[in-house]
Order: C-alpha cells, then sequence, then structure tokens
C-alpha cells in the first residue's frame, strides 16, 4: 500500500511519517503529524485508517480521557449529526488514497 505524504483533516494539512521499525501510530496535534508504523505490512492499512480518524475524532473535540493508564482508556462520544461530519472529514481525508473508477 502506497502511503500519502499528507492528509487533510479539519482543513489542516496533516504531514504523514512512516516508520519501519515500528509496529503501531500516533498524532501530534502541535505539529499536525501523524506517524505510521509499517513493521508489519499486512497492518499498514488497519494502522493508518485508525490514526486518521482518530485525529478526526480528537479534532472534533470527541475524544475524552477517561482514566491516565493510556490510549485503551479514551472515551469517543458523539451523535449520528456529528458521525455525519466525522465521515465527510474521514472522506476528504482518504480522496486521494482511494481511487475514483
Amino acid at each position: 500500500m502506497k502511503i500519502p505524504k499528507t492528509v487533510i483533516i479539519s482543513s489542516k494539512e496533516w504531514k504523514i511519517r512512516q516508520y519501519k521499525s515500528k509496529a503501531d501510530g500516533w498524532f501530534d496535534f502541535a505539529i499536525h503529524e501523524m506517524g505510521i508504523g509499517t513493521k508489519y505490512k499486512s497492518e499498514v492499512l488497519r494502522i493508518l485508517l485508525h490514526e486518521i480518524l482518530e485525529t478526526i475524532i480528537a479534532a472534533r473535540l470527541h475524544h475524552y480521557k477517561i482514566y491516565d493508564e493510556g490510549n485503551e482508556k479514551l472515551l469517543f462520544s458523539f451523535d449520528h449529526a456529528d458521525f455525519d461530519l466525522i465521515i465527510q472529514d474521514l472522506a476528504m481525508a482518504l480522496k486521494d488514497i482511494i481511487k475514483k473508477e
């Protein structure tokens, strides 16, 4: 899979950096950057989608930390109208990745 160098999320360009020795992903709002681990090729699409979607949800302020014990303790909360906006943002972020027929 070819990973894009950038995506647009909430009208901002986010750089995507690849890390061959990593098997996870992360994002940093301060510098509008995502890291995508490519150690396991079969997991790259899942990691990329995870980070893009989580970044969108966090940018829309629907991302809450409920415990200080790591990322597994995050809560996402939104209604259907917000979900539709999240999907619109996801479609915009993926428009250059997914080929149109």
